[in-house]
């Protein structure tokens, strides 16, 4: 519950942010269907993590994990937790979040080692390097 509120604090500011200062437009590959895919999936990537971060504080009420977080005590998880629907939506949104995640980190891989357009450097702190070179339709 302390890693979901160390996770949603900044994540809040994060978004807060992103909607108040400009951003790079999408980066473009020259592959219309890489070019959609992507813009789909970076905006996908918020949906699970922001629904994660709230999930779990709002199991611990009803689960009466409060006084085992932050209470000192002791105390076992209660039996019912898995029935609670708090805990079904962190069931639901997980397994989403990790998808999205692979999708991410394949696609990144995919364009580090095949077409080699350098859209990684978009990534890096700092200034951006621009667009990633155009690749040729196949």
């Amino acid at each position: 519950m302390t890693f979901d509120m160390a996770v949603g604090v900044p994540l809040q500011d994060r978004l807060a942010a992103r909607l108040a200062t400009e951003h790079p437009a999408h980066a473009r590959t020259g592959i219309g269907m890489h070019d959609r895919i992507g813009i789909r999936n970076d905006r996908l990537f918020r949906v699970p993590i922001s629904g994660m971060a709230p999930a779990g504080p709002a199991v611990a009420p009803g689960a009466g994990l409060l006084p085992i977080a932050f209470g000192g005590t002791a105390g076992t998880l209660p039996p019912e937790l898995a029935r609670l629907p708090q805990r079904a939506a962190l069931g639901l949104i997980a397994p989403a979040l990790i998808g999205v995640i692979a999708l991410h980190a394949a696609a990144a891989l995919h364009h580090h080692f095949l077409p080699k357009d350098g859209l990684l450097r978009r990534m890096r702190f700092g200034g951006r390097s621009g667009q990633p070179k155009a690749v040729k339709s196949r």
